[in-house]
């Protein structure tokens, strides 16, 4: 679970490029590699990517292709992605889960935002929106 994103971009790609076995490794020479981080909007090392990196985001939105590798599901926040259809987003091995609890006290603008929850091991989730709960499952957005 992180707050933001593990993805930057990579020749004309966006790239997860880290794996299981490398984030175990606190002391993994990358951390401290500097690089652009979309969201941050200024250079950074990995640590600031994993708490104000949005490039999935902004890789889906400018039609940047996503190359995932073998990192397991990763659930992150930071940039609210409310779900559609009652699925949340999945792309690349991230899940989106924050769905826009923030706006819970404008009920008439952000009607299908509110605070989610999800079991890993079920594979199912709630939301609570201003007028109720919801169920949301998983969803996938091709990559490559």
């Amino acid at each position: 679970m992180l707050h933001a994103d593990l993805a930057a971009e990579r020749e004309n790609t966006m790239a997860v490029c880290w794996n299981d076995n490398d984030l175990a490794e606190d002391t993994h020479p990358r951390w401290q590699e500097a690089h652009p981080v979309i969201g941050y909007d200024a250079t950074g090392t990995w640590e600031d990517h994993l708490l104000w990196g949005r490039s999935l985001r902004y890789a889906l939105s400018h039609q940047i292709p996503i190359v995932p590798n073998a990192l397991s599901r990763t659930y992150v926040g930071h940039t609210i992605t409310p779900p559609r259809e009652g699925r949340l987003l999945q792309v690349a091995g991230h899940v989106f889960l924050d769905t826009g609890a923030a706006h819970l006290d404008q009920p008439e603008k952000y009607r299908n935002q509110g605070l989610t929850l999800f079991r890993h091991q079920k594979q199912q989730g709630w939301m609570a929106t201003a007028t109720g709960m919801e169920r949301v499952k998983l969803g996938n957005v091709p990559v490559l």
